[in-house]
């Protein structure tokens, strides 16, 4: 998925950079065209970023997200119990899951 979107930014910047060049030989940069530019150059660098981000990963990446509904109460032991463990409160509940 990254590396497709990776390649349609790489192929919009060159047809982007086509037209400026072209537009910059009779003379006439469309300020618009300078500013898709810029923004496509900047999606461009931050999908690099997430690709290299995720290549370096070694734990899993956390794509899921449930809603849990407790009561105050609940909810302060969970938060003790994590704490007396040393660690933070969704990888407690994520340990109970798994065990």
């Amino acid at each position: 998925m990254e590396e497709q979107r990776i390649r349609e930014l790489e192929e919009k910047e060159q047809a982007l950079m086509i037209q400026s060049i072209e537009g910059a030989k009779m003379g006439a940069v469309s300020p618009t065209l300078h500013r898709e530019l810029a923004e496509v150059r900047q999606e461009l660098k931050v999908v690099r970023r997430v690709r290299a981000m995720d290549a370096k990963r070694v734990d899993p990446k956390f794509t899921r997200q449930i809603g849990v509904r407790l009561t105050e109460d609940e909810y302060q032991e969970l938060t003790k119990k994590a704490a007396e463990s040393g660690v933070e409160l969704s990888t407690y509940i994520r340990n109970l899951l798994k065990n």
